[in-house]
């Protein structure tokens, strides 16, 4: 799980975890609730990943999702369907935010997240969730409550800092 201030560089970590498993040519899937397709292909080439190569090659899935447009279950049978038809080695889950907001309505997040994470692992799917934190600054003193904290078994915290009067980043690895 990589968790973070929005600007901090959790879709590009993820996007580059991505890279390298389509550099060593494995099935890769990205899942996305904010970004468009061809916003994460630009970004992308932006930064000398090979997505748009690896898209050609059937390497690489991309499925964007348009913000307020996702149905947690319709996303699951994708993120399934994916793995089972293509052998998807790689997943990026980019901004699970609204998919906890539609499950923990109905209180279905935690055994949600659960499954989902429990057949990945069993499919030995190597997933990299991305989850944006409200805080703009500095580490939180706390963190959220948040039901994809409770399934990650590594934690990545990204942030920002002021230190000598210039804004630089940090990553802090919060539990391994």
């Amino acid at each position: 799980l990589l968790m973070g201030s929005p600007g901090a560089g959790k879709t590009l970590l993820a996007q580059h975890f991505l890279a390298e498993g389509l550099r060593e040519r494995q099935p890769c899937l990205h899942l996305s609730f904010f970004q468009m397709q061809e916003c994460i292909l630009q970004q992308a080439d932006a930064f000398g990943l090979p997505f748009r190569d690896s898209q050609a090659e059937s390497l690489l899935r991309i499925i964007a999702h348009e913000p307020g447009q996702c149905d947690p279950d319709a996303c699951a049978e994708e993120i399934v369907r994916a793995v089972e038809a293509r052998g998807v080695r790689r997943l990026v889950i980019d901004g699970i935010e609204p998919i906890l907001q539609i499950l923990d309505r109905d209180q279905r997040g935690l055994p949600y997240l659960m499954a989902l994470t429990m057949y990945l692992r069993s499919r030995k799917v190597t997933t990299v969730i991305t989850h944006t934190l409200p805080q703009l600054l500095g580490a939180p003193s706390v963190l959220p409550q948040s039901t994809s904290v409770q399934v990650a078994s590594d934690l990545i915290l990204l942030h920002f800092a002021e230190l000598e009067g210039r804004l630089r980043r940090f990553v802090s690895v919060v539990k391994m």
